[in-house]
Parts: C-alpha cells; structure tokens; sequence
C-alpha cells in the first residue's frame, strides 16, 4: 500500500473528510455516485481496491456486476433489476469493512 492510499484511509476516520452517496435510477442504468472531499480536495475514492458497492432491493442483498466511472460513479445495468419486484433499492459503499456512506431510493418516495 502506497503512502498517499495510507493517509487516505486514515482521513476516512478524520471530522474533515466528507463522503456523500447518491443513489440514482434510470430505465437504463443504476447509479451509485459517491464524492469523497476533504479541504476541498476531491479523491477519487473507485480507484481504491477495497472500495465495495453492496446493493439492496428491500434490504435484501443482491449481486450486481458494476464498474466505476470517476465522472458517473459507480454504474450497474438497470435490465438486471427491472424485472424484480420491489419497494426500496439502496447501495452502499464500504472501504474494507467500514461502511463510507450509502443511499436509498423508495418507488413510494419514502427515502
């Protein structure tokens, strides 16, 4: 592990550092974007290995085949979920075993 990934990770744990997670749906595609900043220093955190995305249809978890965009986040094909039933879908993303932040998105508006 490289000096700069060290110092990341302990920042992570630092009051300064800000994690914000969105979950996004389209017909097409589902977007889990997430910005980390510390001092107004944006990190490109997908870039980490041990960044994971776990995704959830109403707490239950599913596997998605996703990637990482640095402009998009983290992106996983709509058609994979389309034709399951469910109220509420949320990702979060984890560094290791801690989770960084996450997101829900309900059909009924209640995130």
């Amino acid at each position: 592990m490289l000096d700069f990934d060290r110092m990341a990770v302990k920042c992570f744990d630092h009051k300064m550092f800000d994690v914000d997670i969105s979950l996004e749906i389209t017909k097409r595609k589902l977007v889990c974007q997430a910005k980390a900043e510390k001092e107004s220093y944006l990190m490109t955190i997908g870039k980490f290995p041990e960044i994971k995305v776990k995704w959830t249809l109403d707490d239950n978890e599913i596997e998605l085949d996703y990637k990482y965009s640095k402009r998009k986040g983290f992106t996983a094909r709509a058609k994979d979920v389309e034709r399951m039933e469910f109220d509420c879908m949320s990702c979060e993303v984890y560094l290791g075993d801690v989770m960084l932040g996450g997101d829900k998105h309900c059909k009924s508006g209640d995130d």
